[in-house]
């Protein structure tokens, strides 16, 4: 698959308010809608998102992502 394929996992939820949820309540439904969305492809969704922040030097959306896709592959 392209990342073209991936696009719309990266414009989720990273960069809106958060408000009153919590991480672990954010990266829970992300890891989630990754699953339905691509099914055994999602970490290589996941992976594209943090690559993208690497690449764009965004430490905490790098940060986010990273723990988002280990929680895909545990």
């Amino acid at each position: 698959m392209s990342r073209n394929s991936y696009s719309h996992l990266a414009c989720c939820v990273f960069s809106q308010s958060l408000g009153a949820q919590t991480n672990e309540t954010v990266e829970g439904s992300i890891v989630q809608h990754a699953a339905e969305l691509y099914g055994s492809d999602a970490p290589t969704a996941v992976a594209f998102c943090a690559l993208e922040a690497w690449f764009e030097d965004k430490k905490d959306e790098y940060g986010f992502w990273l723990r988002v896709f280990r929680r895909l592959r545990n």
